[in-house]
């Protein structure tokens, strides 16, 4: 059901706290061509992030293993996640 949910829907699958929290130690905190984000731009970015982490997560756990991604590109993916986050 997460992915017949994914991307449109993902409200619906991940917790409405994790979409709406304001992370001033992270995201806030993120340059962007010389400015901090905007609390709209934050919400994106964030929003952003979540469906990568959920694509991710994804692609790992398919039933076949030959379509699931390999772990050493799932800890690339997420360190690549971790640095758009990072300030």
């Amino acid at each position: 059901w997460v992915a017949e949910a994914f991307p449109l829907a993902i409200s619906d699958v991940i917790d409405g706290h994790l979409l709406k929290q304001n992370n001033h130690e992270t995201i806030s905190d993120h340059v962007a061509e010389g400015r901090l984000l905007e609390q709209n731009d934050c919400e994106t970015l964030r929003n952003e992030m979540l469906v990568m982490i959920m694509e991710t997560g994804l692609s790992y756990s398919r039933k076949s293993p030959t379509e699931r991604m390999d772990m050493k590109e799932v800890v690339a993916r997420l360190k690549t996640i971790r640095w758009k986050a990072s300030p």
